[in-house]
């Protein structure tokens, strides 16, 4: 009995931690990040995270019905972190803001999807 405890409280502590941890990506640490990945030094810690938010972002909406964003073909990484830093760098009065729905409308607005841009296949 006090395995399965042991195991349900160490679940629960994981779950929460993890959840703490993702909804505290602000606008910042994305602008921080996305500035190191284009910067073309070293990638650490803060590259790493641009990087990786933005493959998440890029990945996740494939399951919209209609995609908040339609990029072209050809569209790599490092131009698309180039267009969330430039977006958050115009708008600081957004940083304090949790970055996944700043990092969709700058790319909704630089690749907004309409009748001549189909959706990625």
């Amino acid at each position: 009995m006090n395995v399965r405890l042991l195991r349900f409280a160490l679940a629960a502590m994981l779950c929460t931690s993890w959840q703490s941890v993702s909804a505290e990506i602000t606008a910042n640490d994305l602008l921080r990040g996305c500035q190191e990945l284009t910067s073309g030094r070293t990638l650490y810690y803060h590259g790493g995270l641009c990087l990786g938010f933005l493959n998440g972002i890029h990945e996740m909406r494939y399951y919209y019905g209609d995609p908040p964003y339609c990029s072209p073909l050809g569209a790599d990484y490092v131009q698309i972190a180039r267009i969330v830093a430039k977006y958050l760098e115009e708008h600081p009065e957004l940083l304090h803001r949790l970055a996944p729905h700043l990092a969709i409308s700058a790319l909704s607005e630089a690749f907004p999807c309409g009748l001549h841009r189909a959706p990625p296949e």
